[in-house]
């Protein structure tokens, strides 16, 4: 089973500290995620119950996102999908570098498959916009 990292929509200001299987989320490749990673870090987020923002996901815990970096989550994703409708139906990307294979994992990926992940994810941060919520995110 390869890793997840999961989100859900959360009454602003809520203090749950993890997504339970009987709420709606939305699940992403942990391999997109660490993809994607730089431009998430563009994201002012907390981590664990803390107050002190961070930047991006915690790849570990949990990470609440509030309010205007939930607009901005939105836009790095839009940006994300514009790219990646671009690609063929199947296509590869580097992952980790392999130090005993001397080399970058390549990846494959199926276009739908991603663009149905972020999608699902947008629209999340749509939902929790409109209804003036949080999104948890809890990594792997």
């Amino acid at each position: 089973m390869s890793l997840t990292h999961e989100f859900a929509v959360i009454e602003k200001g809520s203090n749950i500290n993890c997504i339970d299987k009987s709420m709606d989320m939305v699940v992403v490749s942990d391999k997109v995620i660490l993809y994607i990673k730089d431009s998430l870090d563009w994201i002012d987020t907390y981590w664990n119950g803390k107050t002190k923002r961070n930047k991006g996901l915690n790849y570990y815990g949990y990470t609440k996102i509030r309010g205007q970096d939930i607009e901005k989550l939105k836009n790095i994703l839009d940006a994300w999908i514009m790219l990646f409708d671009a690609a063929p139906e199947q296509f590869i990307l580097k992952g980790d570098y392999l130090i005993e294979e001397n080399e970058y994992e390549r990846d494959l990926y199926s276009k739908s498959e991603l663009l149905q992940q972020l999608q699902s994810l947008r629209d999340m941060c749509i939902d929790a916009m409109n209804h003036d919520m949080d999104i948890l995110h809890e990594g792997i």
